[in-house]
C-alpha cells in the first residue's frame, strides 16, 4: 500500500510540474482568475470522496486538481516577481547600487538595483546586469556607483523553441543587460550592514588571494556557486568527459559537508562521557549538520541543484531527529514539490530536470537493491571492499548518465559517454580529498588560517582537471545528438517515472510512450534554413551539410546552433565544396543557392533587391525590401527580424513553412514589444 501510495504522490507530482509548464507555452497572458482554479477544483475532489464517487471519476478530478495547483503556482509566481522590461536599446549615466559582481577575467560583470538616471523607462528598471571591463575589482556587493553604460533588452532565445533567456532574466528580475563605456565611479562604499552577497563576495575573495590561479575557478564553484572564473576549455573538457556535475553545488556537495560536520561532531561530542551518556548526540549532529548546510546554501548562489540538495539532506537529517527512514523517493518528492511550488519556473531549466532525474532514479535503484549490497559489501573479504567501493561508483555513475541523458540531450545536445569511466577517480577524489579540505577551508576563514587547507585543496581540484582533460580527449568521449523537442522529453519522462515508481505489471506498460517518443524523435526534421534576429548570420542545413554564410557573425548564436544540429563544427559556404552542391554563389551583396527545388537569396545590400525579386523564391534580406517584390513566395527582412526575432524555415513541397521566436511564444510579459509578432508579409 506504500509504495502505491508512493506512485500515486509521485504522478500527482509529475502532473503538477506540467501544469506549471504549461502556462508558459501560451501565446496570450492568462488573467489572474485562472489561478483560483484549484479553488474550484478541490472542493469537488472532497464531495466525490464523501459520495464514493466512482474510481475514474476521482482520477479525473485528482488530475484537475494536480494540473491546477501547478498552473496556478506559475501564475502566482509570474505575477509576484512581476516587473518592467527594457524595450529598445538605451544609453545613460546611472547611479546604481551593486548587488552583486561576478569576477570573470574576460568578461566581469556586476548586478545593480536601486537604479537611477535620466530615463524614466531606466529609473522602472528592478536590476540591470552590465558587463564592466575595467575597475571591477574595486566593486563589492553594497557599493553606491556612478556608471555610464549602453542598455539593451534581454537576449531572446537564438532560435524558435530554444532556451529562452528573456523569460530566465525576467524571473530574476533583470528588466536589461547592456555593458559599461566608463570605469565605474565608487559614490559610497558598501555600509556596516552585512548581509549574505557580502559574506559571499568575501569568501569569493579570499580564496581568490589564496588559491592558484589555475584552480580558483573550480574551488569558488563548488564552495560558492561562482561559476565565472571557469576558463572555457575547463567548462569544455568537464561536460564532454562526464564531470560537469562537480562544478554544480548540488547532492554530492552538500552530502560531504553535512555528512562530515554530522560526523564530526558526533565523534567530538562521543568523546565526553556527561555527554553522550545523558543527551542524544546523534540528533543533536543532525542539528548541527542541518545549520551547517543552511550555511553553505546561503554562500552559494541559490542554484536550483543546490536547493535540491539542502531540501534532501534536510530531510536526511530530520528523519534521523524523528526515527524515521531517511532516504526515499517521498523524501524527493517533498523537496520537488516545495520548489514547484515556490519557484515553479525552474520546472523548465536543466538544473531541475538533470538534478531530480539523476536523483530519482538513484533512489529507486537504491530501494530495490541497496539492501542487498550492504549486506554484500559487509560480507566481503576487507580486500574486495574497495573493489566493491569502485564498483559501486561506477554502476552510479551509469544510473545518473542514463537517468539525466534525456534531458542533456534536449537541452545541450550531446551525451557524455566518458563520464562513467572519469568519476571512477573524480568522485572518490572530490569525497576524501577536494571537499574535506575545502570545508577545513571554511572553518579556518575567521581565523584567516584557510590558505594551507584551501591549497592542499587545490592540489586534488589539478588532478580533476587533468582527468577532464584526458577524458574529453577520448574517442566518442561525447556525442553529438539531434536534441529532443519537448514533447519527446515529457513522454521519456513520464515512462522513467511509471517504470520506476509502479511495483506491478502495470510498469511494463511504460514502454509504449517511450517506443512512442522515438518515433516521434525519428519524425523530427530540424529546419533547412536558420536565420538569427540580427539578420547576418544564415545557416543552410542538409542532409550531408551544415554551412553557415560567414564564421565572423553572431558567434554565440553559432555555437547554441552547432548543439542544435548535433554537428561537430560549421563551416562557411565559400569554404565548403558542399555549397557548390547547391549551386550556390556568393559576391559582396549577398549569397545565392539551390536547395528542395527552392532558389533561395540571401541579400547583404539593398540594391540587389530588384534582381532578387525576379528570380529567387526565398529572399531573405538584414535590410529592409521594397514593397513592390511579389515574385518570390517568402520575403523575410529587416522588419521581420526586428518584429519576430530569429526565423527558421522549413522546406516543404508545397510551400515553405515559417517559424519564428516571437510568432511561438506570444504576448508574454518578457517578451519585447515591436509590434506585430506574426509574419503578415508572407501570410505565416
Amino acid at each position: 500500500m506504500r509504495k502505491s501510495g508512493n506512485s500515486s504522490f509521485i504522478f500527482c507530482l509529475f502532473l503538477l510540474g506540467q501544469g506549471s509548464g504549461f502556462i508558459s507555452r501560451l501565446k496570450n497572458e492568462p488573467d489572474f482568475i485562472w489561478a483560483l482554479l484549484p479553488v474550484f477544483f478541490l472542493p469537488l475532489v472532497v464531495i466525490a470522496l464523501k459520495l464514493r464517487a466512482s474510481y475514474y471519476l476521482l482520477l479525473l478530478l485528482v488530475i484537475s486538481v494536480s494540473l491546477s495547483i501547478g498552473f496556478s503556482s506559475a501564475k502566482i509566481r509570474e505575477t509576484l516577481v512581476s516587473s518592467p522590461v527594457l524595450q529598445k536599446r538605451s544609453f545613460g549615466t546611472l547611479t546604481a547600487t551593486v548587488a552583486h559582481v561576478e569576477l570573470d577575467k574576460k568578461a566581469p560583470r556586476v548586478v545593480l538595483q536601486n537604479v537611477r538616471s535620466n530615463d524614466a523607462s531606466i529609473d522602472t528598471l528592478v536590476k540591470i546586469r552590465l558587463t564592466v571591463r575595467t575597475g571591477v575589482d574595486d566593486l563589492a556587493p553594497g557599493d553606491i556607483i556612478e556608471i555610464k553604460a549602453v542598455l539593451l533588452p534581454p537576449p531572446a532565445p537564438v532560435y524558435p523553441g530554444s532556451y529562452d533567456f528573456q523569460r530566465d532574466l525576467y524571473f530574476q528580475g533583470i528588466g536589461a543587460v547592456g555593458y559599461a563605456v566608463s570605469k565605474p565611479d565608487i559614490l559610497k562604499k558598501q555600509g556596516s550592514l552585512v548581509d549574505v552577497e557580502t559574506i559571499r563576495h568575501q569568501i569569493a575573495r579570499h580564496i581568490e588571494n589564496n588559491t592558484p590561479d589555475e584552480q580558483t575557478g573550480f574551488l569558488l564553484a563548488i564552495m560558492v556557486g561562482e561559476k565565472s572564473k571557469l576558463t572555457d576549455k575547463l567548462k569544455d573538457d568537464m561536460r564532454n568527459s562526464g564531470l560537469a556535475h562537480l562544478l554544480a553545488i548540488s547532492g554530492l556537495h552538500m552530502m560531504m559537508l553535512g555528512g562530515f560536520i554530522f560526523f564530526l561532531t558526533r565523534l567530538v561530542l562521543s568523546c565526553i562521557p556527561p555527554i553522550a551518556l545523558n543527551y542524544p548526540i546523534k540528533k543533536i549532529s543532525a542539528c548541527i549538520a542541518i545549520t551547517a548546510v543552511t550555511g553553505y546554501l546561503a554562500i552559494s548562489g541559490l542554484s536550483i541543484s543546490a536547493i535540491r540538495a539542502y531540501l534532501m539532506i534536510t530531510l536526511v537529517f530530520l528523519a534521523i531527529c524523528l526515527d524515521r527512514r531517511a532516504i526515499s523517493l517521498r523524501n524527493l518528492s517533498i523537496a520537488a514539490l516545495l520548489i514547484l511550488l515556490i519557484m515553479p519556473e525552474s520546472m523548465l531549466g536543466p538544473s531541475f530536470q538533470m538534478s531530480f532525474a539523476a536523483v530519482f532514479c538513484l533512489i529507486a535503484v537504491y530501494e530495490k537493491w541497496g539492501e542487498k549490497l550492504f549486506i554484500l559489501h559487509g560480507k566481503s573479504h576487507f580486500a574486495l571492499r574497495p573493489v566493491l567501493y569502485l564498483s559501486g561508483v561506477a554502476f552510479t555513475s551509469l544510473v545518473a548518465s542514463a537517468a539525466t541523458a534525456p534531458f542533456s540531450i534536449h537541452h545541450f545536445g550531446q551525451l557524455a559517454v566518458a563520464g562513467v569511466v572519469t568519476n571512477l577517480i573524480a568522485i572518490p577524489l572530490m569525497g576524501f580529498w577536494i571537499m574535506p579540505w575545502a570545508i577545513l577551508g571554511f572553518l579556518l576563514m575567521p581565523f584567516d588560517l584557510s590558505s594551507i587547507a584551501l591549497n592542499l585543496s587545490a592540489m586534488g581540484v589539478e588532478k580533476v582537471v587533468e582527468l577532464a582533460s584526458w577524458g574529453a580527449s577520448l574517442p566518442y568521449a561525447s556525442l553529438k545528438v539531434v536534441p529532443f523537442s519537448t514533447e519527446i522529453v515529457v513522454l521519456i519522462s513520464l515512462s522513467g517515472l511509471g517504470f520506476l515508481a509502479m511495483k506491478s505489471r502495470v510498469q511494463y506498460l511504460m514502454v509504449l510512450p517511450m517506443s512512442f517518443a522515438f518515433v516521434l524523435q525519428i519524425q523530427n526534421k530540424l529546419p533547412d534554413i536558420l536565420v538569427s534576429e540580427s539578420g547576418k548570420l544564415v545557416l543552410i542545413h542538409t542532409d550531408n551539410a551544415t554551412l553557415v554564410n560567414s564564421r565572423r557573425h553572431d558567434r554565440f548564436e553559432q555555437d547554441r546552433w552547432q548543439s542544435y544540429y548535433g554537428t561537430a563544427s560549421l563551416t562557411a559556404f565559400l569554404k565548403d565544396k558542399k555549397f557548390n552542391d547547391l549551386k550556390g554563389n556568393c559576391d559582396p551583396l549577398g549569397c545565392s543557392w539551390k536547395q528542395k527545388d527552392y532558389r533561395v537569396t540571401y541579400s547583404e545590400n539593398k540594391t540587389s533587391h530588384r534582381s532578387d525579386c525576379n528570380f529567387s523564391n526565398i529572399l531573405i534580406s538584414s535590410k529592409p525590401v521594397f514593397r513592390g517584390c511579389e515574385k518570390p513566395e517568402l520575403i523575410i527582412d529587416y522588419f521581420d527580424f526586428w518584429r519576430n526575432g530569429a526565423h527558421a524555415i522549413y522546406l516543404n513541397t508545397e510551400k515553405p513553412r515559417l517559424q519564428t521566436v516571437n510568432g511561438g511564444r506570444g504576448d508574454r510579459p518578457w517578451v519585447r514589444h515591436v509590434g506585430s509578432t506574426s509574419s503578415d508579409r508572407n501570410g505565416n
